[in-house]
């Protein structure tokens, strides 16, 4: 014979609903400005690594592109 069944616990109750998401800046917060660009870099550097560590042949394709497409 079966043991009379127990009652089921009640379930808990719901949780609450997250906060919402604000979309737009609080008043008198208002916005950051972006960030300058940061100033155009010549490729000299860049060029004399790949002269340097690069191993490139002086007066070679790979020195020869990259000073004519960087300076």
């Amino acid at each position: 014979a079966r043991p009379p069944a127990s009652a089921p616990e009640p379930a808990p109750p719901p949780a609450p609903p997250p906060p919402a998401r604000r979309t737009e800046p609080a008043p008198g917060e208002g916005r950051e400005a972006p960030a300058p660009a940061p100033p155009a870099r010549s490729g000299k550097g860049l060029c004399a690594l790949g002269d340097t560590y690069g191993k490139w042949q002086q007066g070679g394709n790979a020195s020869r592109i990259c000073h004519q497409v960087y300076g």
